[in-house]
């Protein structure tokens, strides 16, 4: 089984660190998910391009379930 060690905060990229501490003052708190991809700044980023542009940004469809 693996084993992931999550960065404490002072260990993120500045930006990363920046990101998530807006999170967390939104939110309440950091996902699991989240610390994990901020040992990957590149696919941190990247997946919250993704995030907005699928969840957050206006589209064509209902956000009627």
């Amino acid at each position: 089984m693996a084993y992931i060690v999550y960065p404490e905060m002072e260990e993120m990229e500045k930006a990363v660190r920046e990101s998530l501490e807006l999170a967390r003052h939104k939110m309440g708190g950091i996902s699991e998910i989240q610390k994990i991809l901020a040992l990957r700044p590149d696919i941190f980023h990247a997946t919250g391009v993704i995030f907005r542009t699928l969840m957050i940004n206006r589209t064509e469809l209902s956000m009627v379930i």
